[in-house]
């Protein structure tokens, strides 16, 4: 297996203020309310339903190949079966044909960067990138992503790894046109959303959204200074003292 080239190393700028987040679902609830969101590679379409649970977009857009039909299994499951006989597409818009209905989802079939090229700049409060992990297509979807998103929008890039598994053949290209896209752009981590297999999520944000460094360093000072601070020292020691003893 060949592994890609090495990521450009991120500034420490495009770092500042960025939190870590125990899953993707935890994403969720930190993202507007009523927004309009793409997800560019539904699968089967179960983030799809949380996405429209959690954040009850006014307007959701699903972009997909809608090939999985294709395959002979899926997870372990006949492809025949998940999706009863039909298509992948047939199967995706009858789980949504309400939502579908009413205007508010968009279903676009084909490749993921034409796509969304069919919707306004400037249009979309969130992007959710999980399509072709391969380099050259992610950094095409990051790239009209980077028009297609409001200015103070949202980028979520799926699968920050290297390598699918130990013996793939094709290495992921995530990683690589992530960092070069954020370092072109000026965007910046805001969560580094963990997974249990580090099939981790980042958030990007425009670099002048992020938490402000020198006020975040202001506030700590100001909470070490605080009443309660002093208060809890004694038990904050205590904690230490008996970590260092394990």
């Amino acid at each position: 297996m060949t592994l890609p080239p090495e990521a450009p190393t991120l500034p420490a700028r495009l770092l500042h203020g960025a939190s870590v987040l125990p899953n993707r679902e935890a994403i969720l609830p930190l993202l507007p309310k009523g927004c309009e969101f793409a997800e560019v590679g539904v699968g089967t379409g179960g983030f799809s339903r949380l996405v429209l649970s959690v954040c009850a977009p006014r307007l959701f857009v699903a972009i997909d190949e809608f090939r999985l039909h294709e395959l002979d299994t899926l997870w372990g499951q006949p492809t025949q079966t998940l999706f009863g006989g039909g298509t992948h597409a047939q199967s995706y818009r009858s789980g949504f044909a309400d939502r579908i209905g009413s205007g508010r989802m968009r279903v676009l079939e084909g490749d993921s960067a034409d796509c969304l090229e069919q919707l306004e700049d400037r249009s979309l409060d969130v992007i959710y990138v999980d399509a072709d992990h391969r380099y050259e297509f992610v950094r095409r979807d990051l790239a009209v992503a980077g028009r297609k998103v409001r200015d103070d929008g949202w980028i979520i890039v799926n699968d920050y790894i290297m390598v699918a598994e130990l013996g793939a053949t094709i290495p992921y290209g995530v990683v690589n046109a992530t960092h070069e896209f954020m370092i072109e752009h000026d965007w910046g981590m805001q969560y580094l959303a963990l997974q249990t297999r580090m099939f981790c999520d980042v958030v990007l944000r425009p670099s002048h959204l992020l938490p402000d460094l020198a006020s975040l360093q202001h506030e700590v000072a100001l909470l070490r200074a605080s009443t309660s601070w002093r208060v809890t020292r004694p038990l904050r020691a205590a904690v230490g003292l008996l970590r260092s003893r394990r």
